[in-house]
């Protein structure tokens, strides 16, 4: 947050880069349906996403909402990976160990970032069919006012964080 009480979102996503999002309600949504729908779903990829979101799209979604000022800034994936503490530790909390080949969390989020910075999900999710389907699915407009999204980070919610087992 800024001095003048302007939230900003800090993704290492660039300015065309989008995250797929997708809300648990939406998850459940899209199991029963495979679960009802076996032939229709069976060997079929799937695509459960809820929205396709950009930097910007979730500032200015973000402000709509909450009537909050809100910008985007797009950060470097190295300067982004200071957010994290010790992200070259291994991800896996309590099995891997330093030095042994485990996934770190450097290499895990810089793919992971990578892949919605380059846009390369994004052509394989077919909103407009989810959106049909799912009459009931929420955009991240809805699922803001849903949850009363106000851009706290309730640290409590991840039991990792909680139970200081895993990184901030």
């Amino acid at each position: 947050t800024k001095p003048d009480g302007t939230r900003v979102f800090t993704l290492p996503i660039g300015h065309t880069g989008r995250v797929p999002m997708v809300t648990l309600r939406d998850i459940g949504f899209f199991a029963r349906y495979s679960f009802d729908h076996r032939s229709e779903t069976s060997g079929q990829d799937l695509h459960p996403v809820s929205d396709l979101v950009s930097g910007s799209y979730l500032a200015a979604t973000f402000s709509k909402v909450t009537g909050l000022p809100a910008e985007f800034s797009p950060q470097p994936l190295d300067e982004w990976l200071k957010n994290i503490d010790d992200p070259d530790a291994p991800l896996a909390t309590g099995e891997g160990k330093r030095g042994d080949g485990s996934t770190t969390w450097r290499q895990d989020f810089s793919g992971w970032w990578t892949t919605y910075a380059d846009d390369l999900l994004a052509p394989w999710k077919d909103l407009r069919w989810n959106r049909k389907l799912n009459l009931g699915g929420l955009d991240l407009e809805g699922w803001m006012r849903a949850e009363g999204y106000d851009g706290t980070w309730d640290q409590g919610l991840l039991k990792g964080l909680r139970d200081r087992k895993t990184r901030r």
